[in-house]
């Protein structure tokens, strides 16, 4: 399916930055998208959805936000936890994590109904980590691709963002 023009939004490439024996290095590149994530409670228009930030990481396999900001959201969160490992940039970690699910619009297409991915709620998540778009799910839905193509804004390059349903 090809996509067309409301159907394709582009976001400047980031720089991630970890702390290797005490030197900053540029560990990847992320873009931050926008998403409309729908909560528990509708408005009388429809669905409650509010605006939240996602750093699209080719390297994360899941979505992944904080249960603080998720609890925020209002959003469905199981009462299980689970205890799982991840593979990080600055190596692997243990997290206590609830494992659900987000469902979220890209503002401004015309997509009636929203996605519906796989995401873990990270129960010790710093504030200041903000949710990662990981693979898993969302792939079937959009189709990213990490542009490294310098342009007037976006030194890194940029993140393509394409409807693929």
């Amino acid at each position: 399916m090809q996509p067309s023009s409301r159907e394709r939004i582009s976001v400047p490439l980031e720089p991630i930055f970890v702390l290797v024996e005490g030197v900053w290095e540029v560990a990847g590149l992320c873009g931050s998208l926008l998403l409309n994530v729908v909560g528990t409670a509708p408005s009388p228009a429809g669905e409650a959805a509010l605006e939240v930030p996602f750093r699209a990481d080719s390297g994360a396999a899941v979505t992944r936000m904080s249960l603080v900001q998720a609890e925020q959201l209002g959003l469905p969160i199981p009462s299980e936890t689970v205890t799982r490992q991840y593979l990080t940039a600055t190596g692997p970690i243990t997290q206590i994590v609830r494992e659900g699910r987000i469902r979220a619009f890209v503002p401004g297409w015309a997509r009636q109904g929203p996605y519906d991915w796989p995401c873990v709620f990270i129960e010790d998540q710093p504030e200041m980590v903000p949710p990662l778009l990981g693979l898993y799910g969302v792939i079937q839905d959009l189709r990213l691709t990490f542009d490294g193509t310098s342009t007037p804004g976006a030194f890194f390059g940029n993140l393509i963002v394409d409807a693929l349903r």
